[in-house]
């Protein structure tokens, strides 16, 4: 495949990881599961708590790898940017207290929106919210000059998470 390994520290255990992917002669970038626990990392969190956390996302089918689900002996699943991102929404999402189980339908409707909204710009907040008595999750995306009156209109008496979509980019790298 033409892809080389580089060593690097996660925690206290050594992973390998590899630097692109050839798919058909497109080359596009790959992560292991550690280089993505690392990325979304909060600061301070415990790096062991996150890597376990994005290994049970995988385990629960919310982040998909590249390719074979299970690569063979001795080698570690890839996962794409857009899994990436997935990641970070999820740690966004459990952050604002969205067990694991409830994730999956919140993620869809907010890489709905990303993928709609940030065509013409990336300068958008994405707002989590949980209507009380409910059981689901509500998503929305709106500009950042107009945050106070959206979450005003739409969320009185609630409380959100706000999420600056430009900057979690930026801090992936994408």
């Amino acid at each position: 495949m033409g892809s080389r390994y580089l060593q690097g520290r996660f925690a206290h255990a050594t992973f390998y990881t590899r630097s692109n992917r050839s798919d058909g002669g497109q080359s596009m970038a790959t992560f292991l599961a550690s280089e993505i626990a690392e990325k979304i990392q909060a600061p301070g969190e415990n790096p062991v708590r996150v890597l376990n956390r994005v290994r049970n996302w995988m385990k629960m089918g919310l982040l998909r790898p590249v390719g074979d689900a299970h690569p063979g002996s001795g080698r570690a699943s890839e996962y794409s940017e857009d899994t990436l991102l997935d990641a970070a929404l999820l740690q966004k999402f459990t952050m604002a207290g969205i067990a694991a189980v409830d994730a999956a339908a919140a993620l869809k409707e907010a890489k709905e929106q990303l993928e709609e909204k940030t065509k013409r710009t990336r300068d958008w907040m994405l707002v989590i919210h949980r209507p009380r008595d409910q059981y689901t999750w509500s998503v929305g995306m709106v500009e950042p000059s107009g945050l106070g009156g959206f979450i005003k209109r739409h969320f009185p008496n609630e409380t959100c998470v706000v999420v600056y979509v430009k900057a979690l980019l930026e801090q992936l790298g994408l």
